[in-house]
């Protein structure tokens, strides 16, 4: 090999190798960018969630329900209920006989 041959193959590693370093540097620029947004969704992620709970413990601290429960409307919940699963029972019994039927 001459010293020219040896002096044209570092060119061309020096050149990979530049082109390396470039790659690396975007690809460190990209990572920087991803973990920002990442950090930023995270912190919006926790504050709704927090608001979330907010919105939650508020809707069950005022929600009416032990309340009327408290004023004797206990009873007219369980006849309702008592009355949906009847209704329920007898849409059960006709679907089950258009099936057979069919």
């Amino acid at each position: 090999m001459t010293d020219k041959h040896i002096e044209q193959i570092l060119m061309k590693l020096q050149e990979q190798l530049q082109a390396t370093q470039a790659e690396l540097q975007a690809t460190n620029t990209k990572l920087e960018k991803v973990q920002k947004q990442h950090t930023s969704t995270l912190r919006r992620m926790k504050v709704e969630a927090g608001l979330g709970l907010c919105a939650l413990i508020g809707a069950l601290w005022f929600t009416p329900l032990p309340q009327v429960m408290a004023q004797g409307y206990g009873q007219t919940l369980k006849q309702l209920i008592a009355e949906v699963t009847i209704l329920e029972n007898h849409i059960h019994r006709n679907v089950c006989t258009e099936t057979m039927s069919s």
